[in-house]
């Protein structure tokens, strides 16, 4: 998913700068809630049949005619990469520029995310997640504290000398984020969870950020489009 086209590059680019003033603003807070308000879901997930699941025990996943590399991090095979499976509603490409889809995946709604991941695989949980940053290196209860993100993250993509080591081949890209607006690509990545934030509503996201190796914890709700993993049930 590096095959990057320059058509779209400005605007691409453009958007960056103004996500570069987002992310300055959210750094560092690992309980910032981003979005108001609360979704009600369908929490089920991975039941979609839009493709053929060849994940197994194999390197790959092929889903919606895309093949999707996959890696086995603490236990549980993860896709490397962001889902790019489009869906009626629900899912845009960052910039709504087609290339965007291809090189980061797409953004997903919370409601669709839910549902997005092919058969057999779901949406990971705030405590997949946790245990996903704490085999990579993170330390705490969900792996927030730590170098994580440094160990996750793409060795290349991430703007402003963010690059990763990728030392587990989850390749983390820095897909943005819209909130009515799109921000933040080449700078921050954001990743729903299944988990919901009873607490403070809303549901729970991770996010890495270009200038920092933590996997940070948010909460979020209303009109967020995020990108999505997927990981492979067990």
């Amino acid at each position: 998913m590096r095959g990057f086209i320059g058509a779209g590059r400005t605007l691409m680019v453009a958007a960056a700068v103004v996500g570069s003033l987002y992310v300055l603003g959210c750094g560092g807070n690992n309980n910032t809630s981003v979005g108001g308000g609360y979704i009600g879901v369908d929490t089920t997930g991975g039941n979609n049949t839009g493709g053929n699941n060849t994940g197994g025990n194999n390197d790959t996943l092929t889903y919606g005619g895309q093949k999707y590399r996959t890696v086995v991090i603490g236990g549980k095979r993860w896709m490397a990469e962001n889902l790019n499976f489009p869906t009626s509603n629900g899912s845009m490409c960052y910039g709504s520029i087609a290339d965007n889809c291809t090189e980061y995946g797409r953004l997903y709604s919370l409601a669709t995310a839910q549902t997005a991941c092919p058969a057999g695989w779901r949406l990971p949980s705030r405590r997949e997640w946790g245990d996903l940053a704490i085999a990579a290196g993170g330390t705490g209860e969900y792996g927030t504290g730590g170098e994580a993100g440094y160990k996750l993250k793409s060795s290349d993509g991430w703007n402003q000398s963010g690059d990763g080591d990728d030392a587990f081949g989850f390749s983390a890209l820095p897909g943005g984020i819209y909130e009515n607006t799109f921000t933040s690509v080449g700078y921050s990545g954001f990743w729903w969870t299944a988990t919901e934030d009873y607490s403070r509503g809303g549901y729970y996201y991770r996010r890495m950020d270009y200038n920092g190796g933590f996997v940070m914890e948010n909460n979020a709700g209303g009109n967020l489009y995020l990108s999505v993993r997927c990981v492979k049930n067990t």
